[in-house]
């Protein structure tokens, strides 16, 4: 009959809106975590780029130290190859000096052999 019909339809209709509904809320509830999860995510990253951002200027800090040291380092091979040249240029004056000193010690013993010769 047509009422059965009609009961039958109102029914699966009822059926059809409650698992429109089902869906719907589990969709919601599907959208609310991810949205959770994104917003957990974006939190991680802007944690992530603030501990880039602190290692980026930690670095340049260690940058401009290792230059630093590098220059100081260049002036301190600079003095020592200074103090080099000039102790080894005083050490060939002193060299030059013994030499000079011995061959006057050589001429002085001559000198006093040939004395003492002379007095004998």
């Amino acid at each position: 009959s047509v009422k059965e019909e009609q009961e039958s339809n109102r029914l699966v209709l009822d059926n059809v809106k409650k698992i429109h509904m089902q869906q719907h809320k589990e969709l919601e509830s599907q959208l609310e975590m991810l949205q959770m999860n994104l917003d957990n995510l974006q939190s991680q990253l802007n944690e992530r780029n603030k501990a880039i951002s602190t290692l980026q200027q930690q670095l340049k800090v260690k940058e401009q130290q290792v230059e630093s040291q590098n220059l100081d380092l260049m002036e301190a091979k600079q003095e020592l190859e200074k103090h080099t040249k000039e102790t080894d240029e005083a050490l060939r004056r002193f060299m030059i000096q013994a030499t000079e000193g011995a061959e006057k010690i050589k001429h002085l013993e001559l000198a006093l052999v040939m004395y003492r010769e002379e007095i004998n």
